[in-house]
């Protein structure tokens, strides 16, 4: 027969434990036996019986040392909330819930931080260790069904699909999957490049929208940078006519036509592509301002997709704000002879003012310089002469006398005319009448290059007209008849 294993410890008391083990054993009957016949309500044998009386402590300490894991299983993660997409380099908050099963100490929750997500450690809870790549924290002692949440902050390290696990003491495990995109600080730039001075109603109106990443990464294909540019009140006060690209990006854009009636330009800029590329590509719309009053146009700038996320939201947005002042087109326009005219005959001069639109005007004036040896006749209604003036056209001064014609009221596409009657000089000259249009006080005039035209004028000296038109004669030599 084997010999027995050595007593535990070396106390009598020790001895006095084993050797009653011992005759348990040899009966039949062990300390196992004896405790379950005791929890199941059957009288135990006599040995058993006393053996499990005596140590009851002993084995407690004992049941209660071979099941302390499981006494400490009282703490479930049940649920992570974490953003479907995170951007490269951005912050983005995880929230663990986590609940109790059991009432137990010391519990917590262990969540394992994947290579594409890096911890802020400013933002743990004070019960919260990271070392990479676990972030574990401790849980509040509590009675069954306690419940909480912990939460802390990543950034996005790397880009791609990543799983984020949380375990409790008891399982199961909570999983949520996500992806780090790319992204960048997307922004946008807007001014008026025309007209230069006052929008005047009826005048072309350019705009500028300057599209841009101010900093990140390049938009990899899949992704796509949407701009648009909220065009000014109605197609009556702002008419779009043209959208015009530079740079070395060309947009996809919606027509002219759906622009104006959905009173939005949508450009749609599709990766993949560069920084520096979307930062060197503009947009141009021009329109015609069609009434007068105050205005906005509005640019934005957002990314299309989950593809690529936008670093800060706040820069995304420009506005020029601008005020229209009433105005319309008015020409100048007239008629003179264009053959030749003789010294001293009499000549109409025809000055015309004419309004294009869009509004209507009154007062306006159309004005020219007759030179010097030119007779003036009776002037008709609304007209002035004053000797010793100057117009100014393209350039050139002519002197003369000034004679200034003053409208009525004009209607859009309509005009008014004026008849000066001249007298052509004794003298040949030749040269220009020029005629310039002035709006009426308050207008503005939306295009400035047609304000001015000039009418040629010829007066030749009476013997070169005779000369020029004197047929000629040939004088045929006479033959001498032979001798």
């Amino acid at each position: 027969m084997a010999e027995p294993p050595p007593p535990r410890g070396e106390t009598e008391q020790g001895k006095r434990v084993y050797k009653q083990d011992e005759k348990a054993n040899a009966n039949g009957v062990s300390l196992a036996a004896g405790c379950c016949a005791e929890r199941q309500g059957r009288k135990p044998e006599a040995g058993a019986s006393r053996v499990f009386r005596w140590t009851g402590g002993w084995a407690a300490g004992l049941i209660a040392l071979l099941f302390a894991p499981f006494a400490h299983a009282a703490v479930v993660a049940t649920s992570i909330d974490s953003p479907p997409d995170i951007g490269l380099g951005m912050e983005a908050q995880i929230d663990v819930q986590w609940s109790r099963t059991s009432s137990s100490t010391n519990d917590f929750v262990t969540i394992l931080i994947p290579s594409q997500l890096s911890v802020d450690p400013g933002t743990l809870p004070a019960a919260c260790t990271y070392t990479a790549p676990n972030l574990v924290c401790t849980v509040p002692n509590g009675s069954t069904g306690a419940s909480g949440t912990i939460s802390f902050n990543v950034r996005g390290q790397s880009v791609g699909g990543f799983n984020l696990t949380a375990t409790g003491t008891a399982p199961p495990s909570a999983t949520v999957s996500a992806e780090v995109r790319n992204s960048g600080d997307l922004q946008v730039g807007k001014t008026r490049t025309a007209p230069a001075g006052a929008v005047v109603s009826g005048s072309a109106v350019s705009f500028q929208l300057s599209p841009g990443i101010a900093s990140g990464s390049a938009v990899p294909a899949g992704a796509s940078i949407v701009v648009t540019d909220n065009l000014p009140g109605t197609t009556t006060d702002f008419n779009l006519t043209a959208r015009t690209f530079s740079g070395p990006l060309t947009p996809t854009c919606n027509s002219v036509a759906s622009a104006n009636s959905s009173r939005q330009l949508s450009c749609t800029y599709s990766g993949p592509f560069s920084l520096a590329d979307l930062n060197a590509s503009t947009i141009t719309v021009t329109g015609i301002q069609g009434t007068n009053g105050s205005f906005n146009n509005i640019a934005a700038i957002a990314s299309a997709n989950a593809s690529y996320l936008d670093t800060d939201t706040g820069n995304n947005g420009a506005n020029v704000a601008y005020t229209a002042v009433p105005g319309t087109d008015i020409q100048a326009q007239g008629t003179f002879p264009t053959n030749y005219v003789a010294t001293g005959s009499a000549q109409n001069l025809l000055l015309r003012y004419r309004n294009n639109g869009p509004q209507p005007s009154t007062g306006g004036t159309v004005s020219t310089i007759v030179p010097a040896g030119f007779g003036i006749g009776t002037l008709p209604s609304g007209c002035t002469a004053q000797a010793g003036q100057s117009l100014t056209v393209g350039g050139t001064t002519y002197n003369g006398t000034r004679v200034t014609c003053t409208t009525g009221a004009v209607a859009v596409n309509g005009s008014q005319a004026f008849t000066l009657p001249l007298t052509m000089p004794s003298g040949s000259t030749d040269g220009n009448f020029p005629v310039v249009v002035d709006p009426p006080a308050g207008m503005g005039d939306a295009n400035l290059g047609n304000n001015s035209v000039l009418l040629p004028f010829q007066v030749p000296n009476p013997s070169l007209i005779c000369a020029r038109t004197r047929p000629s004669r040939r004088v045929a030599r006479r033959r001498r008849a032979p001798r």
